[in-house]
């Protein structure tokens, strides 16, 4: 009987040390690295709004068209869609939406909310709200994403009555 009570001890040592282990001091799992934040609406929905979808773009110059940027998402790596194409878009007539937007690490020039205002997808969008880090600007605010973080606090304020300068030639008339 004395051994079996000096055995029961060694029996749950035995059971905690090797029944439960998550391999808590080996590496941990990368986080898939992102940004998160807030989208906020203003003013009154347009009755034209199909669809809204936010944008992160690597390069930030003046485009000739909406279909310039649809080119560089199907032909290079450098601007990301979110949601992605094959789902449906941000939720719409809301006050706000909260997002958390996967993208690999690097530095963002342009983060917008965009919107699809007409039948055709590859051309009828329009921006709506740009992330300005909170300025109030409409000027865009480079967003740095670090290897395996989501960077949180990217919110970004859409407001119908105030809507951000285009992107594109074709609306800058200098």
């Amino acid at each position: 009987m004395k051994r079996l009570i000096t055995l029961i001890p060694l029996f749950f040592v035995f059971l905690f040390s090797f029944g439960g282990c998550d391999h808590g001091l080996g590496p941990s799992r990368p986080v898939q690295p992102g940004f998160s934040g807030i989208i906020r609406f203003q003013g009154t929905w347009p009755q034209d709004t199909l669809e809204l979808r936010l944008i992160a773009s690597q390069a930030w110059r003046k485009f000739t068209s909406f279909t310039e940027i649809i080119a560089l998402v199907v032909n290079t790596d450098s601007v990301k869609i979110y949601p992605p194409p094959a789902e449906s878009g941000l939720p719409m007539g809301h006050d706000s939406v909260h997002y958390e937007f996967p993208v690999p690490a690097s530095t963002y020039r342009y983060v917008a909310v965009v919107q699809r205002f007409g039948t055709n997808p590859f051309a009828d969008w329009r921006i709506i709200g740009v992330y300005d880090g909170g300025s109030g600007t409409n000027e865009p605010k480079d967003l740095v994403v670090p290897t395996d973080q989501v960077v949180s606090g990217i919110d970004i304020l859409v407001d119908f009555s105030n809507p951000p300068p285009q992107p594109f030639q074709e609306d800058f008339h200098q």
